[in-house]
């Protein structure tokens, strides 16, 4: 299946963060018979990602992006995909009681700006983040099929050894 890896943010884009997840994503998806014919980054812009999306989408089978799904104003990636995919974005009240008691049991107090980390496309696979607090998630449909993941390469790992 051809597969193309997106990484989403600006910090990759700068050279601030060297995208390190592309190559260990291709690696394992290599390993399991998976061709990664394309590695894009692109800027936290919600027009380049549907851009990007439409794209990509028309040269593989399978899409995987990482990156923008933390609390900061600049991570709406799961809120472009959904329009993407065309289909309602959706609170999962189940994730926020699981992001509160994961901050408690850390000691750290739940930030309004994590509410941002309960929202999903409706119909999305979610993806338990065993590490962090953003949960990855899958959707398919007849023509889309992605895998949408965390920036943050520990958090990646965490979910493929967990989930995928």
């Amino acid at each position: 299946m051809k597969t193309a890896i997106i990484a989403i943010g600006t910090e990759v884009t700068s050279g601030e963060v060297i995208n390190s997840n592309a190559a260990w994503l291709a690696s394992h998806l290599e390993e399991m018979g998976f061709e990664v014919s394309l590695h894009v980054a692109i800027p936290d812009d919600r027009q380049q990602i549907l851009t990007t999306l439409d794209w990509a989408q028309s040269q593989v089978d399978l899409l995987i992006t990482t990156g923008g799904l933390g609390p900061t104003t600049d991570d709406f990636t799961a809120e472009v995909i959904s329009d993407w995919l065309q289909v309602p974005f959706q609170w999962n009240e189940e994730v926020w009681v699981e992001l509160q008691q994961l901050y408690q049991a850390r000691g750290l107090k739940v930030l309004e700006s994590n509410k941002t980390k309960c929202w999903f496309p409706q119909g999305a696979i979610l993806l338990k983040n065993p590490v962090g607090s953003a949960h990855g998630f899958l959707f398919q449909s007849q023509k889309k099929k992605i895998a949408v993941l965390p920036g943050p390469p520990r958090e990646i790992e965490g979910i493929w050894k967990d989930s995928l």
